[in-house]
């Protein structure tokens, strides 16, 4: 079941869609994506600076954690991983691709992902295995949802 948790004021979905809207980037990237390797990925993983994967793609969500109706914890478990299968398990409705449109950083690059972290993951496809062996999704998706709450 989804648990919400209060918010901050001036911290709801709808001020995170006012902000992005009005925001033509919202990490200071301007616009450029990067391919982004396991070892990039893995120097993003605290409350003052946090990625996750969501379909393939890499997210700095940082400034949408006080935003996350589930709470900081929630996003936060998925530092440095995949967090695509728990989105879509949560709330498949939710279109988090458009959500978080101006936190993009880039593709995720899987062939990055080191052989020992590959080897955690035996019934997984390695072509497509995430940094995340609990919840190892296929990160080459286009679907257009976005990170779970």
């Amino acid at each position: 079941k989804r648990q919400k948790v209060p918010l901050k004021p001036g911290h709801t979905l709808a001020d995170w869609a006012n902000l992005s809207n009005k925001a033509n980037d919202l990490i200071g990237q301007n616009a450029t994506l990067q391919k982004v390797t396991y070892e990039e990925l893995q120097k993003h993983k605290s409350e003052d600076d946090c990625w996750l994967i969501f379909n393939g793609q890499v997210y700095d969500v940082t400034q949408y954690l006080d935003y996350h109706p589930g709470g900081i914890p929630k996003l936060m478990a998925y530092a440095g991983k995949d967090a695509t299968k728990m989105f879509f398990a949560t709330h498949s409705w939710v279109n988090g691709a458009w959500m978080l449109r101006k936190c993009l950083i880039g593709p995720f690059d899987p062939t990055s992902i080191p052989q020992s972290i590959l080897d955690q993951q035996p019934q997984q496809n390695q072509a497509t295995a995430t940094p995340d062996s609990a919840t190892a999704t296929n990160t080459t998706s286009n679907s257009s949802e976005e990170p779970k709450s």
